[in-house]
């Protein structure tokens, strides 16, 4: 492999070229910084209406695509796939497709749209305000119960290591009869 594939560097802005880039715009095809995005877009009404969205949280290379609710992160569609992959637990968080976000990015949180111009009918909010049922099977359930931690104080975990406890001890008294 060529020593240009292992770099993880974030993405410059293309407009500056000195700072990690923060977000991309879909109409320029272009990965900006905040100070650089607004003064892109406040140059002309037309520009004020493109379309951005952050870049993503884990490897700051890509546009996010996906917003997950559980890990209250941005993911570009590689670095969601990978995550979202590693076990019954993490596939079974809530994600939704990422929001495009029409406000000066100074004026935008991470968190849900808006800035001083907040209004309530705000539609562009970053990270979507609603919850969603999810239901699994029971195998589901099962696979994913297995990965988490049991309670130590637990009554039914305490009966366990008695009955482990006594059946070490029958196994140990039957050994010395033999």
């Amino acid at each position: 492999m060529s020593k240009e594939s292992w770099n993880m560097a974030a993405t410059l802005c293309d407009s500056c070229k000195t700072t990690s880039a923060a977000l991309f715009c879909r109409a320029d095809s272009a990965f900006l910084c905040i100070p650089c995005d607004g003064k892109v877009h406040a140059a002309n009404k037309l520009a004020s209406r493109h379309a951005r969205v952050w870049m993503c949280d884990v490897c700051e290379r890509a546009p996010a695509s996906f917003t997950c609710k559980a890990d209250a992160a941005t993911l570009c569609v590689t670095c969601d796939r990978d995550i979202h992959s590693a076990n019954p637990l993490a596939r079974r968080h809530e994600r939704f497709p990422v929001v495009p976000f029409y406000d000066p990015a100074t004026a935008v949180s991470k968190v849900g749209g808006g800035g001083d111009n907040d209004n309530d009918n705000n539609d562009h909010h970053f990270l979507l305000d609603f919850d969603v049922n999810v239901a699994g099977t029971e195998a589901e359930e099962a696979e994913a119960a297995s990965w988490l931690i049991p309670d130590p104080n637990s009554k039914s975990l305490m009966d366990l290591r008695m009955i482990i406890n006594r059946s070490t001890c029958l196994t140990r008294s039957i050994h010395t009869l033999i």
